[in-house]
């Protein structure tokens, strides 16, 4: 039974710390894993995809969707024919400056101590996403389960 146990649990943790394959499924504009930890201080991997709804009759990536490995966290999608440019800034508690990119990437956190990665707070890392009609959409990785978007 011990075994039995232990084999579910490194599955569990495959599941929690591997992407799931977005882009095999769906339209993939751009997209970012971001390494997190849970509050048991289990590693996680957080990803934010920007993919098209389906028959929305726009060009471009209007959808957001947010997992934490291959759980399904939460989307939104974009109204009046918006659709999302590609870039992104990701601030973190802590983090003098927030991080900003245009395109797909990976985003970890340093220990300006010892220069090695550092898992980041779902809770405290809040995600902009800009538009082409010049809003941005904002809500933390933890926020997305919670319905925690908002677009201004």
């Amino acid at each position: 039974m011990s075994q039995w146990h232990k084999s579910e649990q490194t599955a569990i943790g495959k599941l929690r710390e591997t992407p799931y394959p977005f882009a095999k499924r769906f339209l993939n504009c751009n997209s970012w894993e971001i390494s997190a930890e849970n509050g048991l201080e289990q590693p996680e991997l957080w990803q934010v995809h920007l993919g098209q709804l389906k028959h929305s009759g726009v060009d471009g990536c209007n959808r957001v969707n947010v997992y934490r490995g291959w759980a399904f966290v939460g989307a939104y999608n974009l109204p009046g024919g918006d659709t999302f440019t590609g870039h992104v800034i990701v601030n973190h508690e802590g983090w003098p400056e927030p991080y900003e990119t245009s395109g797909s990437g990976d985003i970890r956190a340093v220990s300006t101590k010892t220069g090695l990665p550092v898992p980041m707070n779902p809770i405290a890392t809040n995600v902009e996403l800009k538009t082409e009609q010049g809003r941005s959409l904002q809500f933390s990785l933890d926020g997305a389960g919670h319905g925690g978007f908002e677009l201004r």
